[in-house]
């Protein structure tokens, strides 16, 4: 991977923390030019026990999601993606729900049970790790592939007209 990324000018950024996040975008708009291509991999095994950042979401959802999506909105406020740029979203077979010790957890029904229907706040309360939800590393990380596909169809509608979009 370092050969490609090096091949195209670009670099591995630490995703879970917002203010890097920040600075890696600026530090774009600093070099100039635009991106043709930007390969996002929604979905990173966390560790073993509940590890947040300072935002208090866990650790590899920030990185893996939350972070993507600052960093692409950052570049779309930017307007560092080229006409032609190309978004990919890569995730796992995980998000089927059907791999075994990655089970997916039923958001509506979480919902229901513990935030009164309310599911912005179940996936909060998932992505933050908080009580109810009892956080296990492996179906988080089938949450983080899962959810890359509702964040694959919001990113469009901020993606100017022309830009291929793939997940």
């Amino acid at each position: 991977m370092r050969g490609i990324v090096s091949r195209v000018r670009g670099r591995p950024q630490p995703f879970a923390n917002h203010s890097q996040i920040l600075t890696a975008a600026a530090q774009l708009k600093e070099r100039g030019g635009q991106i043709d291509y930007l390969l996002l991999n929604a979905g990173m095994m966390g560790s073993a026990t509940l590890t947040r950042t300072k935002e208090g979401i866990e650790l590899a959802a920030a990185a893996s999601l939350v972070g993507h999506h600052v960093l692409t909105m950052q570049l779309l406020d930017d307007a560092l993606l080229s006409p032609k740029a190309h978004i990919v979203i890569s995730g796992s077979e995980a998000a089927r729900g059907d791999v075994p010790m990655m089970t997916l957890t039923d958001v509506p029904e979480f919902a229901d049970k513990h935030t009164g229907g309310d599911r912005v706040a179940a996936v909060v309360k998932m992505l933050k790790g908080e009580e109810p939800y009892v956080y296990a590393n492996t179906p988080n990380y089938a949450h983080q592939s899962a959810w890359s596909t509702p964040i694959s169809t919001i990113l469009p509608a901020r993606k100017p007209l022309g830009r291929h979009w793939c997940s």
